[in-house]
């Protein structure tokens, strides 16, 4: 089967990359060394990084139109979102095995160091699903409003990450980092208004 015109060799590497990262932090568990708490923290992280650099590609394109790296992060976004939505569902289904109960997972609710987690996942979910081309064909202009579901989205996850470790240089770094290329996108959009 050829490859589509649109999947560069860097795609293939990115996504070879993920999976292979996330079936490491399975074939620890599965081996017996791990339990599946272990995977929480690896695979949270994954799902946070690989989130931020989904976002940071708007405000770098709007930043440098005519910038290299703008152009190459944003024919990667797709992947980045779409790897940031696989480890997430691995931190959650690792979040249910380790509590090994429903009853365990809904109590857990209670706090917000997890509801938060949840509802990250929750709002993920819909622009994950509709990153399948027939569905975004589908849903035509709907599309991008269902796509800017990621940013509440990612509100909720830089909460569950700072309650869950209470904040730290990275946490800190990254979200001070995308929190400075939005308002700088939106000053610049100010500007070219008036």
């Amino acid at each position: 089967m050829p490859v589509p015109p649109n999947i560069r060799p860097v795609h293939i590497l990115f996504r070879l990359a993920a999976m292979a990262g996330a079936g490491w932090l399975l074939a620890m568990v599965l081996n017996g060394g791990w339990q599946w708490r272990h995977i929480l923290e690896p695979s949270g992280l994954a799902a946070a990084l690989l989130l931020a650099a989904t976002l940071a590609v708007a405000p770098l394109q709007r930043l440098m139109p005519a910038g290299r790296l703008p152009a190459g992060l944003a024919a990667m976004r797709r992947d980045f979102g779409l790897a940031a939505f696989g480890f997430a569902a691995l931190h959650m289904a690792g979040t249910v095995l380790a509590l090994g109960r429903l009853d365990y997972v809904i109590q857990g609710l209670a706090w917000t160091s997890i509801w938060t987690g949840w509802v990250a996942f929750v709002l993920l979910l819909p622009p994950a699903i509709s990153s399948v081309p027939a569905i975004r064909a589908r849903l035509g202009p709907l599309w991008k409003p269902v796509q800017r579901l990621t940013w509440p989205a990612a509100a909720f996850a830089a909460w569950h990450w700072y309650l869950q470790t209470r904040g730290g240089g990275l946490f800190w770094s990254v979200t001070g980092l995308l929190a400075a290329m939005e308002v700088a996108r939106i000053m610049a959009a100010r500007r070219r208004a008036h």
